[in-house]
C-alpha cells in the first residue's frame, strides 16, 4: 500500500477541496482494487475513515460510501457513480472478471481476415482485438494510421487477448486487400453503402475478410470498389449507423453462426 494513503489531520486539511476529494476517490478506488486482500483493505478503509472524518461539512457522497465498504457490488457501485459525477473515466479494464480466462478449450480458428482500414480510436481497436480473441479469427492486418498493440490504450482494451491474436500491419488498405485477393478470400466490406446485402440475409463464402473502415469516413469508394460485396446491418432509427466495433461484434457472431449452421448441415 501506497505511503500517500495516510495523512494526519493538519496535513488533509491544508489540501483543496478538490484535492481532499481526489484523496478520497483514489483511497475507494484502492479498495476495490484490493478487496481480496483482507489486510490490504482493512488499511486502506481505515485510512478512507481517518481522512472523511478531517472535513466536517459536505462530501456527502463520500460518506453514503461508508455503510457499504464491507459490500463489495455496492462498493463498486457507489464508486461508479463517484466517478462519473467527477468526470473519472471508468475504463474497461478495470471490471472483475468472474469466468476463468483460459477455460475453454482451443478452438479452430475461423477462416476470416479482419482489415481494419485507418482506424483512428486506439479504444475501437482494442475491442475489436477483444471480440475478435473471444470469437477466434484468423488474424486482424491494421492498415494505415490504425493504432497497433503498441499503443496503451489499444492495449489496456484488449485486457491482455491482444496477445492471443494474429495480427500484422500493412502500409495500405489496398495492399491487404490484393494480397487475400490472391491468397482466395472473398472480400466484404461492412458499410452502409449501396448497393449491400443485409448480414442476416449474407449466405456465408470462405475464406472471408470483413474490412471495416474509419470511425468518421468510413470506406472510400476506391476501396469498396476493391471488394466483391458490401455487408450491412440494418437499422430502425434515426442513426443509421452503429459504432464501428459494436458493428463488428454483431456481425462477426453472426458470421459465426452461419458457419457453425453450415457445418451442422453436413
Amino acid at each position: 500500500m501506497q505511503k500517500s494513503h495516510h495523512y494526519s489531520e493538519k496535513k488533509f486539511q491544508k489540501f483543496t477541496l478538490d484535492k481532499q476529494r481526489r484523496i478520497l476517490l483514489t483511497i475507494l478506488k484502492e479498495i476495490e482494487k484490493n478487496y481480496a486482500d483482507i489486510d490490504t483493505r482493512s488499511d486502506l478503509t481505515a485510512s478512507f475513515k481517518a481522512c472523511l472524518s478531517y472535513v466536517k461539512d459536505g462530501f456527502e457522497e463520500y460518506r453514503e460510501a461508508v455503510p457499504v465498504l464491507d459490500n463489495k457490488r455496492e462498493l463498486s457501485y457507489k464508486l461508479t457513480s463517484i466517478r462519473h459525477a467527477l468526470h473519472d473515466r471508468v475504463r474497461d479494464e478495470e471490471f472483475a472478471i468472474y469466468s476463468l480466462d483460459g477455460a475453454n478449450k482451443e478452438q479452430p480458428k475461423l477462416p476470416i481476415v479482419v482489415i481494419l482500414d485507418n482506424l483512428r480510436s486506439a479504444f475501437n481497436v482494442g475491442s475489436i482485438f477483444r471480440t475478435s480473441e473471444c470469437v477466434g479469427v484468423e488474424r486482424v492486418i491494421c492498415c494505415g494510421i490504425t493504432p497497433l498493440p503498441d499503443n496503451k490504450d489499444m492495449r489496456d482494451t484488449t485486457m491482455g487477448t491482444v496477445d492471443y491474436v494474429n495480427w500484422e500491419s500493412c502500409k495500405t488498405t489496398h495492399e491487404a486487400i490484393e494480397r487475400l485477393r490472391t491468397e482466395g478470400y472473398h472480400i466484404f466490406a461492412l458499410e452502409t453503402a449501396e448497393p449491400s446485402t443485409d448480414i442476416y440475409e449474407y449466405e456465408i463464402e470462405t475464406p472471408l475478410a470483413l474490412v471495416l473502415g474509419n470511425e468518421a469516413l468510413g470506406i472510400d469508394k476506391e476501396t469498396l470498389n476493391l471488394c466483391d460485396g458490401i455487408l450491412r446491418i440494418p437499422v430502425r432509427g434515426f442513426k443509421n449507423s452503429l459504432n464501428v466495433a459494436v458493428s463488428y461484434a454483431v456481425v462477426i457472431y453472426e458470421l459465426l453462426r452461419k458457419l457453425e449452421e453450415k457445418e451442422d448441415d453436413k
